[in-house]
């Protein structure tokens, strides 16, 4: 049977071990500049040092909420850090959350703000190349910026974004999966270039613009 000074001689030692090993997971999540990360510092290479992007604690004193403008990398304990991609589950269902910017040095969206109600806009910088079910259920999503790097937008990116009016997809998109904008209900106008080769099934239902076509078909190239 452990002893109440036994019990504390553990928690101490389970502290100063922590402290003593930086790729434990107690050292690695930090707070940068009101953003909370998983920070990996190994030395070895600078693509080594890296992070990724995570929701608040739960003994955190505040979550996020207002603009949130993601650096591509910050300095840590000495590191430059690159920040690689943003946990799926980081702002979703965050209704506080009003503006985002993501850097070019996530390649991948996933996920990670469904659900954010009061989300407005939205840019996204180049070098992202893949947007998967990042947006969907954004009702309040009005405004956002797809740059030329993006190849694939994934089904159900931007599905439900009932605010949302119009979309101009870059000529690098090839592929834009199924139900990507659909029930996005006040689009009226969208850009699909020529690149594209591939739209999933029901991509636009349940939109103005799609409700708009003659014969209830998209054409492309």
């Amino acid at each position: 049977m452990k002893t109440k000074g036994t019990r504390t001689m553990i928690a101490l030692a389970s502290i100063f071990i922590c402290w003593l090993t930086p790729s434990s997971i107690c050292a690695r999540i930090r707070c940068i500049d009101g953003i909370w990360y998983d920070v990996l510092t190994e030395d070895i290479t600078p693509d080594s040092n890296c992070a990724i992007v995570l929701s608040p604690p739960s003994w955190a004193d505040v979550g996020y909420e207002g603009t949130i403008d993601i650096p591509a990398s910050f300095i840590f304990s000495g590191f430059d850090i690159r920040v690689i991609d943003i946990d799926e589950g980081a702002f979703s269902g965050n209704t506080r959350l009003t503006s985002v910017s993501i850097p070019g040095s996530i390649s991948s969206i996933s996920g990670a703000f469904s659900g954010c109600t009061g989300l407005t806009s939205v840019t996204i910088s180049e070098g992202v190349t893949h947007i998967y079910g990042a947006f969907s259920g954004c009702t309040s999503l009005t405004s956002v910026t797809i740059p030329n790097s993006v190849t694939y937008i994934g089904s159900s990116a931007f599905e439900g974004c009932t605010s949302l009016t119009s979309v101009t997809i870059p000529n690098s998109v090839t592929t834009i999966g199924g139900n990507a904008f659909s029930g996005c209900t006040s689009l009226t106008s969208v850009q699909i270039p020529s690149s594209v080769t591939t739209i999933g099934e029901k991509a636009f239902e349940n939109t103005v613009w799609y409700n708009n076509q003659p014969d209830g078909l998209i054409y492309i190239n």
